[in-house]
């Protein structure tokens, strides 16, 4: 539910530099042949560079690769400044307009999200909140407002698309869920009132959380280039996105798996 073929685990940080932009998607080829191999016949790529997951998916289709079925996403979208926009170059290396994807206000948002579906993309994603591994950004600050998600989720769905929203704090949850996105992806800071907005919601919400990724970013992270804020961020969330984890089912009425034991 929940990919990024194109970016490689053991390459973080600042070292993403050292290499020419279509490496990146040159390493989705073997992470989806890898993917496939362990039994993942379908995946949702939420969020590429370049379209790297739109032109492996139709690599795929025509015979050109080994993979698994994707459903592309294209370009995330995000706020300037946000963690879906490029946080980690100075002023005078950025680009003289908006990186793909970012944009302000609920107007541009719509723009952007018939933008990937026009080059691709078969669901959308936007970043709410802040994340681990971005600079100058903090996984609960809420960066979209909810006028912002209810235009995403409003045009994507008129589109017949859906939305997946990157958002760990406990505000910005709750501005996507009551902005009508589908699925919150890693929801590490949800709160109770958030769980039961999830739950009371007519059109359906899911939770996609990512409770294993601490284990090997705090193992390997460091060899990988993952910068120290970034780590600190990632140790600060992972208990309470496990504890939250378990939290969420027990919340759903006539749960069958909420009693089932979890990772302790």
């Amino acid at each position: 539910m929940h990919v990024h073929l194109d970016s490689p685990a053991d390459i973080g940080g600042y070292r993403g530099l050292e290499f020419t932009d279509s490496f990146f998607g040159m390493t989705a080829v073997g992470n989806a042949r890898a993917t496939l191999d362990a039994g993942f016949t379908t995946v949702r790529n939420v969020g590429s560079a370049g379209r790297n997951d739109v032109g492996l998916k139709q690599a795929i289709d025509n015979g050109y690769a080994v993979g698994p079925r994707i459903v592309p996403a294209g370009f995330s979208l995000g706020a300037t400044g946000g963690h879906c926009d490029s946080t980690f170059l100075p002023p005078s290396l950025e680009k003289s307009k908006k990186e793909e994807g970012v944009a302000d206000g609920a107007e541009e948002f719509r723009h952007q999200v018939r933008r990937q579906r026009k080059f691709g993309a078969e669901v959308i994603k936007v970043c709410a909140t802040g994340g681990v591994f971005s600079r100058n950004t903090e996984p609960g600050q809420q960066q979209l407002s909810e006028t912002e998600l209810r235009a995403i989720a409003e045009e994507a769905h008129q589109w017949g698309l859906k939305v997946a929203a990157h958002a760990h704090g406990a505000d910005g949850i709750k501005a996507a869920i009551r902005g009508g996105i589908d699925t919150i992806e890693h929801a590490s800071l949800v709160d109770a009132e958030g769980i039961r907005l999830a739950v009371a919601r007519p059109r359906p919400v899911y939770f996609s959380m990512d409770i294993y990724n601490t284990d090997y970013t705090q193992a390997e992270g460091k060899k990988n280039g993952i910068l120290e804020d970034n780590l600190r961020k990632d140790r600060e969330i992972a208990q309470i996105q496990l504890d939250n984890f378990r939290a969420a089912p027990r919340t759903v009425p006539g749960c069958g798996w909420c009693s089932a034991p979890t990772r302790g």
